[in-house]
């Protein structure tokens, strides 16, 4: 969060509302320093390689068996989107297709990943 507001300080006329919202700003600023610490933590470029042995929180591990639970081409979309922080416009570019069918993708695969994640049933205590 202090991230955010620091590059807010540093940019103070990057909030166009004509592009949207103060809020999907402000959670776009957020979203794309945490896909840059995560880069810098040497983070693989594609999801199909983590392991959730690899993982070194159990939140992480469930994550990671989610969204390898999930159609190839709907994981590559919600990483590039929300791990490497692509606009869709570059995702757009990027996939060639049109921006519409972008934003249905992603919507189908967020809700795909919903889906999955709310059929994982919980750890159980003492689990690992």
């Amino acid at each position: 969060m202090q991230e955010t507001f620091t590059r807010i300080w540093q940019h103070p006329n990057g909030f166009e509302p004509e592009r949207g919202t103060l809020r999907a700003y402000l959670f776009g600023i957020g979203r794309k320093r945490a896909a840059e610490w995560w880069r810098k933590l040497g983070a693989r470029s594609e999801v199909t390689q983590i392991e959730p042995t690899e993982c070194k929180t159990e939140a992480a591990s469930l994550v990671a068996d989610a969204l390898a639970r999930l159609p190839e081409e709907e994981r590559t979309l919600i990483w590039l989107r929300e791990v490497e922080g692509h606009s869709y416009a570059e995702l757009a570019e990027i996939l060639e297709i049109p921006l519409g069918t972008v934003k249905s993708r992603l919507f189908g695969a967020r809700e795909e990943l919903r889906r999955v994640w709310q059929a994982t049933p919980p750890p159980k205590k003492g689990d690992s």
